[in-house]
């Protein structure tokens, strides 16, 4: 994987073979694992958060404009994200069977439209993307299975940048998956 991951290839391109998949989870079933960030923190609403990583899907967006999330950034290090409405539909749905009131989508034509009915943005240019958000400007950042792939000349300015866009008296939850 090392040596396949200096190749030129589109990330969708390994994707479809099976290869370099970003998350373990389908879509719908991430929804449990961003609720379980959440009720770590139980940011009062309404709040800005940020999910570090979101790897092959946005799910996180609709999760958190379910739960109040005024704005969403979804910081990734390249566009990775399934951009299949139907992936976002059975999030909708997964959320509403929950109890919760999930955005509405029907008018959705692309994902562009799933993120603005979510107030959510998504950046991939990674730590770029971080040193772009407003100073003090977030109160809910987490990652789920991203910082053990930061590159270590990367991680202290990640940190620092995460540190910045935190409000006074935000909180994060992160995972770290060190298998």
């Amino acid at each position: 994987k090392i040596v396949l991951a200096r190749l030129p290839v589109p990330h969708r391109v390994w994707k479809r073979l099976g290869i370099f998949e970003h998350s373990e989870f389908s879509a719908p079933d991430y929804v449990q694992v961003v609720l379980r960030h959440y009720n770590m923190v139980r940011p009062i609403v309404p709040f800005t958060c940020l999910e570090l990583g979101p790897g092959d899907t946005l799910a996180s967006a609709l999760v958190m404009a379910a739960l109040g999330a005024e704005r969403t950034y979804l910081v990734d290090v390249g566009e990775f994200a399934d951009r299949d409405l139907a992936t976002y539909h059975g999030v909708a749905q997964t959320l509403r069977q929950r109890g919760f009131e999930a955005p509405e989508l029907l008018e959705a034509r692309n994902l562009e439209d799933v993120l603005d009915r979510c107030r959510a943005v998504y950046l991939t240019e990674g730590l770029a993307s971080l040193q772009r958000l407003t100073s003090a400007s977030v109160d809910f950042i987490w990652s789920h299975a991203v910082l053990e792939h930061v590159r270590r000349r990367d991680f202290g300015d990640v940190v620092a940048e995460l540190h910045r866009i935190a409000r006074p008296g935000s909180l994060s939850s992160h995972v770290v998956d060190l298998e």
